[in-house]
């Protein structure tokens, strides 16, 4: 199968991933919101904030293992794969003990400081120890999944993230109903995270023998170009972390974790529809280390191009949808005491409309080995955003953590982005200006009519009526999508990726 045909496969199935996610994420929040309560909810989403941190223990190696994995299997170079594999795997060993054992201190020292009842605080800290036990697990096999995604095999990836995501709602779900502790709700997001690693394994050892790690393929030259490329990635993932991680602690130590739960909705939101971009930038990250391995740097520029192009459009027509059903959507979902989360939404949503096609250069620079410039860009980002969380938290609450997000994005992305991308790949700064404005625009002028007029003949009132609204404006996008944005390549692309298997043809 060729390079294009299989980055198509790999998005696919990550956007039926993602899919997935944002349909048992609606199903599910109402459920366990109503179940846990404001304070318990809030306390359970600053764990995950929080214990989310601990991925700086990954100190950038996963990219390294992806990028030199994708470079060498390019080439059919399995003893080199070989090579990374068992490197990687010695120094993540390491880091997993070091993770444990710190998220283990953090919870017993510090996590007292929010503010909620000591036994709602009691509870979290159980369940925070056993996520930290998920991450230590998870950094040990992290190797293994970087290497299956350096293969180019996202979609096996994507594979075991839905099934790990259906089993953990089932047992969410079971421990919920039964009324149990969130010390137990952590133990089955443990237990579904370990059966999916184990099962990376497994699909390696079996479709790749080739690849088999050992002790004796561990290289010390092999380290140093791991951690020279690693480096600049840690730093990165430090600034994403103050960039997208840091909202609900903030709001926990400056307001309360009332106010944490009430943003929580909205964050989760933003996060699925920035995971759905992501689901291209993922592997296109491994096929651009593969192409640029080739010095094909026209077809870089010419991916990166459509790749905005495409993003530009889905990204407004998705902020528009949030800004017109953001209101009847929340009071249809959640509680009453939820209501406030639909303001939170709508102020999110406007800057992922300028945020989510940047996403598509983020992969591209560190496929290029120039994600150096994307740490510029992140940690300008970062300063500006703490800077404004600080002023409008504790007069505007949550929706000043969301204003402060949001000017923080767009600031950055008419600035620093589309100069940095310029200047990367030589292509006029004017030229990447007006291809994103020409797609948000004409999704804009798409998505505001419909979804006007299909609220005033049929208002949102009911669930029916809200599917009814949100399938026809989909529908009328996608229509003018295909129609309009997408590049007759890729159309023809997407339709044999999709129907291959109906037809027996397996491209070449």
């Amino acid at each position: 199968m060729s390079l294009g045909h299989q980055l198509i496969r790999n998005v696919l199935t990550s956007w039926l991933g993602y899919a997935l996610r944002i349909l048992i994420g609606f199903l599910f929040v109402p459920f366990i919101t109503a179940t846990l309560g404001s304070e318990r909810y809030g306390i359970w989403v600053i764990a995950f904030q929080i214990i989310g941190y601990f991925i700086l223990f990954d100190v950038g190696l996963e990219r390294a293992v992806i990028k030199f994995v994708a470079q060498f299997s390019a080439r059919r170079e399995f003893a080199a794969v070989t090579r990374v594999l068992s490197t990687a795997g010695s120094l993540y060993l390491m880091l997993g003990a070091a993770a444990l054992v710190t998220s283990w201190l953090f919870g017993f020292l510090f996590f007292d400081v929010f503010k909620a009842p000591p036994a709602v605080i009691q509870e979290g800290r159980g369940a925070f120890y056993l996520l930290g036990l998920l991450v230590a697990v998870r950094l040990c096999f992290s190797p293994w999944t970087g290497t299956v995604v350096g293969l180019q095999r996202s979609d096996i990836v994507n594979a075991l993230d839905i099934g790990e995501e259906v089993l953990r709602i089932a047992l969410l779900v079971t421990v919920l109903s039964l009324r149990l502790s969130l010390t137990w709700l952590a133990a089955a997001v443990l237990g579904a995270g370990m059966i999916r690693q184990l099962s990376t394994v497994l699909w390696l050892r079996v479709r790749h023998p080739e690849i088999t790690p050992n002790r004796s393929a561990v290289d010390p030259a092999t380290r140093r170009e791991l951690f020279h490329y690693a480096g600049i990635s840690f730093a990165i993932t430090l600034a994403w972390l103050v960039v997208f991680g840091t909202d609900m602690a903030l709001l926990g130590l400056m307001a309360s974790t009332a106010a944490a739960g009430l943003y929580a909705p909205a964050a989760n939101l933003m996060l699925y529809l920035r995971n759905a971009v992501n689901a291209a930038g993922t592997p296109l990250a491994p096929a651009v280390a593969s192409l640029d391995s080739r010095d094909l740097g026209d077809t870089v520029r010419d991916a990166y191009l459509r790749g905005i192009k495409y993003t530009a459009f889905g990204a407004v027509f998705l902020a528009v949808g949030v800004l017109q059903y953001a209101t009847p959507f929340v009071e249809l979902w959640l509680r009453p005491e939820f209501e406030d989360t639909s303001g939170v939404m709508v102020i999110l949503a406007i800057g992922s409309a300028f945020f989510l096609p940047q996403i598509i250069g983020n992969a591209v620079l560190f496929g290029l080995e120039k994600h150096r410039y994307l740490l510029i860009a992140l940690g300008c980002e970062a300063v500006l955003k703490l800077g404004l969380s600080f002023a409008l938290i504790g007069r505007y609450g949550a929706d000043g953590m969301a204003a402060a997000t949001t000017v923080a994005q767009i600031v950055t992305c008419v600035t620093i982005y589309p100069y940095v991308m310029s200047r990367v790949l030589g292509i006029p700064i004017g030229r990447l200006l007006i291809t994103q404005a020409k797609s948000g625009l004409l999704a804009f002028l798409v998505t505001v009519p419909s979804s006007a007029a299909l609220s005033w003949l049929l208002p949102p009132e009911g669930w029916p009526q809200m599917f009814v609204n949100v399938a026809a404006v989909t529908a009328v996008a996608a229509l003018f999508g295909v129609g309009l944005v997408l590049d007759p390549s890729d159309r023809k692309h997407v339709v044999e990726v999709v129907f291959n298997r109906q037809s027996g043809h397996v491209p070449k």
